[in-house]
């Protein structure tokens, strides 16, 4: 039903923001307000059910594709909709929830009937604390992101004008490259180093790409543009991916990691948009580094925390523990001895030394210990233990 309902109240939402400023003007700023508080819970939902049927496809490099290829098509058309006047671009504002709703019913039909023989291959496999942590913060940088850029707080203009029509192709081909250099080589083992340069990466756009100091060099407004907007792209495509990775990896229903990242976004902006709009040229500048810092540090200390706790840990309760978990996986002796320094955080050069075996047999033995136990990684075997 909400399939149905949500899409058309979203065209009625669309349609009344429209007519508040319109028929009734200034007298219609409540009504106003309200259609886009409508709209704006519809537009949520529809994205929660884009993020939740992303998350069914098999690879999570195509994954990345996918989320890629659908900020580029929006930059693309919002581009092309500005050529157009303003009851056109209204009229496919408001049009646009129905053939999203629909789309979303027929893909989400497809994928249940295919459930039973299609599983996702390549999920992502990254510790509760990590992905939380990831969960709440790109959200907050995508925050931040549309605060410093010339989208400003939610967008700022109720019609576009087809000024971005030159900077739309070289900001999508920008993007483009930087989702290849950041993840053109996606594997589920090494998805958090992926996802730290990438977070690399957008710190440093926002805190040396500014507008004015740009413009004041001499760069071409076609340029400061595409540039921004690249940058934008890549902070929006950051965020739905980190809700994709969330939806595979946390043993939580879909929709609450979708609706989690939207929350916190929405939040986040608020927050950032009130704080930011004394600021101008350096001063954003100034604000936003503080703002990063704050970020930064907070996930330093959740990772030291983290790792201290791991540090604590009993080490003779780890013994009794794992040859516990050891004896009802059937593991042999050589197999829970591995099992054991593995689940200590040992290296594999470490085993190696301290059972003196060789690494092919290290390798082998480890191979054998995840086949027995379900699991694909280091860090799966340490949260399995630690969950018991």
């Amino acid at each position: 039903m909400l399939g149905v309902v949500v899409p058309l109240l979203a065209v009625a939402g669309t349609l009344a923001y429209a007519a508040s400023f319109s028929v009734f003007g200034s007298a219609g700023a409540g009504m106003g307000m309200g259609a886009v508080l409508l709209t704006g819970v519809c537009y949520g939902w529809l994205e929660m059910r884009f993020l939740c049927e992303a998350a069914r496809v098999g690879r999570f490099v195509d994954i990345v594709w996918i989320l890629a290829a659908s900020r580029i098509i929006k930059t693309v058309v919002v581009a092309i909709l500005g050529s157009y006047d303003a009851v056109a671009q209204v009229a496919v504002d408001a049009l646009m929830p129905v053939g999203i709703g629909a789309l979303l019913s027929i893909v989400g039909g497809r994928a249940v009937a295919g459930a039973s023989s299609s599983q996702p291959s390549g999920v992502p496999r990254v510790d509760r604390t990590t992905m939380i942590a990831f969960l709440i913060m790109y959200p907050v940088l995508n925050a931040v992101a549309r605060a410093l850029s010339n989208l400003g707080f939610w967008g700022s203009a109720n019609v576009i004008d087809g000024a971005s029509i030159a900077s739309s192709l070289p900001a999508s081909i920008l993007f483009a490259a930087f989702v290849y250099f950041a993840f053109s080589r996606c594997q589920e083992e090494g998805i958090v180093g992926q996802f730290v340069r990438a977070l690399l990466v957008l710190l440093a756009c926002f805190l040396f790409l500014d507008e004015q100091t740009l413009a004041a060099l001499g760069v071409a407004t076609v340029v400061i543009d595409s540039l921004m907007t690249a940058v934008e792209l890549f902070s929006h495509f950051l965020f739905w991916l980190i809700a994709v990775a969330a939806i595979r990896a946390l043993d939580w229903p879909p929709v609450r990691s979708a609706a989690v990242s939207e929350l916190v976004m929405s939040f986040a902006a608020l927050v950032f948009g009130l704080a930011l709009q004394g600021f101008s040229g350096l001063g954003r500048m100034i604000v936003g580094a503080a703002m990063y810092g704050v970020i930064v540090i907070a996930l330093m200390l959740l990772w030291k925390m983290r790792e201290s706790s791991l540090k604590t840990f009993d080490v003779d309760g780890l013994e009794d523990l794992c040859g516990r978990i050891a004896a009802e996986h059937g593991l042999s002796p050589r197999e829970t001895e591995v099992f054991k320094l593995l689940a200590q955080g040992r290296s594999r050069s470490f085993i190696q030394e301290e059972l003196v075996i060789s690494d092919a047999t290290v390798k082998s033995h480890i191979n054998r210990v995840y086949q027995k136990l379900g699991i694909h990684s280091k860090q799966d075997l340490i949260s399995l233990v630690r969950k018991r």
